[in-house]
């Protein structure tokens, strides 16, 4: 593979930080994060950044995405000596794969942190109103007619609630279930359901296992005090099934203000 010869090492020690804004069809990966013997986005961007940059470049994420699951906008950030370029934008898109899009780069001079410094995180769940060949492998399908209204009243009652242990995958390994939900709605468009919800965290598997909940609430097979309760009971039996991966795209991550600053390009 060609190095691009205007980057290169440096024995001092690393000083710059970066973070990319970046978008990827999660169809083909087997999540953010780096795992043996696996395709992930982290793994292909440190690899692609590498050979770019000329040094080991490791990207820090500011969230976990599980198989399948697809962001619009996801950040992350990483440390090098050199400082980039203003065509690195071009250049790294030109050299990722097509499912993979930096869709900006920021300068980080406060060298905040993409995970621990994330004020906030957006999910949207998309939901195709009945067989849909575009979005096979982008949306979930429903043929029934939901209620939004419930749902939306559901969602309210979200906000009352801190402790999500019901909407947790079993065994995710999270230390705690707290989360701060600051928004959550579903809306409707000509071909779809959107449920969109931000929180300051969620649990692992949280916002599959919340759409599937919902959708309980939509069909008229779950009240809305039955869902309050289940959240306060704690138990994973009481919800609904979690949805598949591939209708769950991260939308956004808040940082913040004044901390990133655009790189030209």
């Amino acid at each position: 593979m060609i190095l691009f010869s205007h980057y290169g090492l440096k024995d001092n020690k690393m000083k710059n930080r970066y973070f990319l804004e970046i978008a990827f069809n999660g169809t083909h990966f087997h999540g953010w994060q780096i795992q043996p013997s696996a395709v992930t986005v982290q793994k292909v961007l440190n690899d692609h950044l590498s050979i770019l940059l000329g040094e080991k470049v490791n990207c820090t994420g500011c969230g976990r995405t599980d198989a399948g699951v697809h962001a619009r906008s996801y950040f992350c950030h990483f440390d090098v000596q050199k400082p980039l370029s203003d065509y690195f934008l071009h250049e790294i898109n030109s050299f990722l794969p097509k499912d993979i899009l930096v869709r900006n780069v920021f300068e980080n001079k406060a060298k905040i942190h993409a995970r621990w410094d994330a004020l906030s995180r957006s999910y949207e769940y998309l939901i195709s109103k009945g067989k849909n060949p575009f979005y096979t492998e982008l949306a979930a399908v429903e043929y029934w007619e939901l209620d939004l209204e419930a749902m939306n009243n559901a969602c309210e009652i979200l906000k009352k609630h801190v402790d999500f242990s019901t909407f947790s995958k079993t065994h995710s390994g999270s230390q705690h279930h707290l989360c701060d939900i600051k928004h959550a709605e579903w809306v409707e468009s000509e071909e779809f359901y959107h449920f969109r919800i931000t929180a300051n965290r969620f649990v692992r598997g949280m916002v599959r296992l919340l759409t599937g909940t919902l959708l309980l609430v939509g069909k008229g097979k779950m009240s809305i005090e039955a869902f309050d309760e289940a959240i306060s009971s704690k138990d994973r039996s009481k919800a609904g099934k979690s949805m598949p991966a591939n209708g769950l795209y991260f939308t956004n991550a808040e940082f913040p203000d004044g901390a990133l600053s655009v790189l030209k390009s």
